[in-house]
């Protein structure tokens, strides 16, 4: 659905008012305003060293397998407020809690709670030692019945986790279940340096280790913002890179026939995000702002819930968590089509090799593999491409949606044989059509029986002109009452990056 020029400011300002009425922006930890200890001086915890070479040689082994891309090695670390870090209270206002964490070599840490539960005013952060990156606060309102938490990444080998309770608070559940060691330098992680502690020089030799095993040139691969990706600006704000604490892959936010903004989030099931939804973190807007800028932000939302998985079809679909994704991250959802009819044209937005949003692009007809002509693939519920004419996909890239020639979603990317530009022989996408008994519940709970289904901007309103003075005025009453709703009781979404 269109939008006017005449309504598009409005409807900006108003989602803008709704965002601040819905989030908590991110804020700055206890620590940075009061008198504590300094960082060298609060309890640690080293994890073991890791054999980062081995490690990667086990991957490279199953480079031709369906398999996301590893960005970092999650390490078993038990630890909580009641056995370990330190204490200090402010006084008229409560205590913090901190815990320092090392692990020499990492270009970032990330933390995984097997128990997580926060009492009303508490306030969780995570914090680089070198204080050039916290994020948080985490609340009470990211509590979730799995009671299970995942965070983003933290730049740097050391970081710390850090607990505000208030005076009065009752306590909080908080079990710390294990440490991902980043290896790889991903979400521009590396661009926070210098790190912390004195394991910079461990860092750069780990970091030029990964370095030596990335895969391929990247010379044929095209910025979702150069002049090729111009057809694509409104689909790709549907994609988001999602991380689970070791492995990175694509996914991107899918329309259904009631076009009421649910958060559906397809992608493929051999990412397995399925057996943690919960601890997710997902990078929205990860994209240069100009064909090759190098100036990606990071923002990112929290936790989901895995609604749909099948090994046999490759695709998984999650809910995400979240009640105002629209306000902080200009989303967007892509549309489908389970028609099962050929593209003429296909493309495809993913991350390869975390590379912010690339596009690559078929001119011609893609195969269908029903049809034969997919010798040593994964069989007829699969399409598959031969060669781009634009752009490539590689690790990392598993997950991003096949898009026909009416940039509607018919498939997720599963893999293929080829790691570059100058070895590429093909991949395969994992059809929606086939799995559409399953699909149909979410993408088209009414069971109308459609067979394609056009994207949506977030800010349309099914059946509402928009560019209507009345239906501009009933958008404006919608999110005004969404706001009010949010404010009596007290949701929020999950920080954002800036």
């Amino acid at each position: 659905m269109k939008r006017s020029s005449i309504a598009l400011p409005v409807l900006i300002a108003l989602v803008f008012i709704a965002g601040a009425a819905f989030s908590k922006p991110n804020t700055p930890p206890k620590s940075f305003f009061h008198a504590l200890r300094p960082t060298d001086e609060i309890e640690s915890r080293s994890l073991p060293a890791i054999d980062l070479a081995a490690r990667l040689a086990e991957d490279e082994r199953l480079r031709d397998e369906p398999a996301p891309y590893r960005v970092a090695y999650a390490i078993p670390l038990r630890a909580s407020p009641e056995d370990a870090g330190t204490w200090e209270t402010i006084p008229g206002v409560g205590s913090v809690w901190r815990l320092r964490v090392d692990s020499p070599g990492a270009v970032f840490l990330s933390f995984k709670f097997s128990d997580f539960e926060l009492p009303a005013g508490a306030e969780l952060h995570f914090i680089s030692v070198a204080r050039r990156y916290h994020d948080g606060a985490y609340t009470e309102r990211h509590n979730r019945p799995p009671r299970r938490f995942g965070s983003p990444m933290v730049p740097g080998d050391s970081a710390i986790i850090e607990l505000f309770l208030p005076e009065g608070s009752e306590p909080a559940s908080l079990e710390l279940e294990s440490v991902s060691h980043g290896f790889r330098d991903v979400m521009g992680m590396g661009a926070f340096a210098p790190r912390g502690g004195p394991s910079a020089a461990a860092c750069e030799s780990s970091s030029a280790l990964a370095s030596a095993a990335a895969i391929g040139p990247f010379g044929c691969q095209r910025d979702i913002n150069c002049p090729e990706g111009a057809p694509y600006q409104d689909v790709k704000r549907a994609v988001a890179e999602g991380y689970d604490g070791q492995y990175i892959c694509s996914g991107q936010l899918i329309n259904n026939a009631r076009q009421d903004n649910r958060y559906l989030y397809i992608t493929a099931e051999h990412c397995e995000w399925w057996i943690d939804p919960s601890t997710m973190a997902y990078y929205w807007n990860y994209e240069n702002s100009t064909c090759g800028s190098n100036d990606a932000p990071l923002r990112f939302s929290t936790g989901s819930t895995d609604l749909y998985h099948s090994a046999a079809a490759d695709l998984q679909l999650l809910e995400l968590d979240g009640t105002d994704l629209e306000g902080l991250y200009d989303i967007y959802f892509v549309g489908w089509n389970r028609s099962g009819e050929t593209p003429t044209s296909a493309a495809t937005i993913g991350f390869p090799s975390d590379k912010p949003k690339q596009i690559s692009i078929r001119n011609d007809p893609v195969i269908d593999c029903a049809a034969g002509g997919c010798p040593n693939g994964w069989g007829p519920n699969y399409w598959r491409i031969d060669l781009y004419d634009v752009g490539v996909t590689e690790a990392g890239s598993s997950g991003g949606m096949l898009l026909d020639q009416d940039n509607l979603l018919v498939g997720a990317l599963t893999g293929g044989v080829g790691t570059n530009c100058s070895n590429f022989e093909w991949d395969e996408y994992a059809k929606i059509a086939p799995q559409w008994a399953s699909l149909q519940p979410f993408l088209d709970p009414d069971a109308t029986g459609r067979l394609w289904l056009p994207g949506k901007d977030h800010a349309d309103v099914p059946g509402v002109p928009l560019f209507s003075a009345w239906g501009t005025a009933l958008y404006a009453a919608l999110l005004l009452a969404a706001g009010s709703i949010a404010i009596r009781f007290g949701r929020t979404a999950g920080p954002a990056r800036e």
